[in-house]
């Protein structure tokens, strides 16, 4: 089994093929998944690559912060809040029975999520996959929890939009100059 699976890795890696074992025949199946195979040794999968040393800081406990007195009763409330958290989590975005639709998410959430992808999808295509409207969901999901609420609103989806088109405009690469027009 072991080799198999580092087969299967080295064929992810040089080969961009997964392979799919039904019951009968395997089959191969294109991807295109970027790796990268970080070792402290030297690595089984492939040596084509060297990052020069890795240098290790000594972690003194002297250097790390102190932790601060709390007291008793901020204490109690702190885990208080985390033992609700836990409690609505048990049934994180579970289906309702008997149906396909999530029971931790309200129509307008459902519409603005499906009106956002959308629109992300004719504005960029090419960046806009099932992964980004999955990331926001799970995000509001997580922004709802936050605030002890077992359902996600308009509120909680907006404010994960907002904060989503803040991190992907920092990270966008500055726009290309406009050529100069002929007089």
């Amino acid at each position: 089994m072991g080799l198999r699976n580092l087969r299967a890795l080295k064929d992810l890696l040089f080969e961009q093929k997964v392979e799919y074992d039904f019951e009968f025949h395997p089959l191969p199946f294109n991807t295109d998944a970027p790796v990268v195979v970080l070792s402290e040794g030297n690595s089984l999968l492939c040596k084509d690559r060297r990052v020069g040393e890795i240098y290790r800081l000594e972690l003194k406990v002297s250097s790390l912060p102190r932790m601060p007195d709390v007291p008793a009763a901020k204490l109690r409330t702190w885990r208080a809040y985390l033992a609700m958290a836990v409690e609505l989590d048990k049934d994180f975005g579970i289906a309702q029975e008997g149906g396909s639709t999530r029971k931790d998410l309200t129509e307008d959430v459902v519409k603005a999520a499906t009106d956002g992808f959308a629109e992300a999808r004719q504005s960029s295509p090419k960046t806009t996959d099932e992964w980004w409207l999955h990331r926001r969901m799970v995000l509001a999901r997580i922004i709802a929890r936050t605030y002890l609420q077992r359902q996600v609103n308009i509120d909680h989806f907006t404010q994960v939009m907002k904060m989503e088109d803040q991190r992907e405009s920092a990270f966008k690469p500055p726009a290309e100059a406009e050529p100069a027009k002929a007089s």
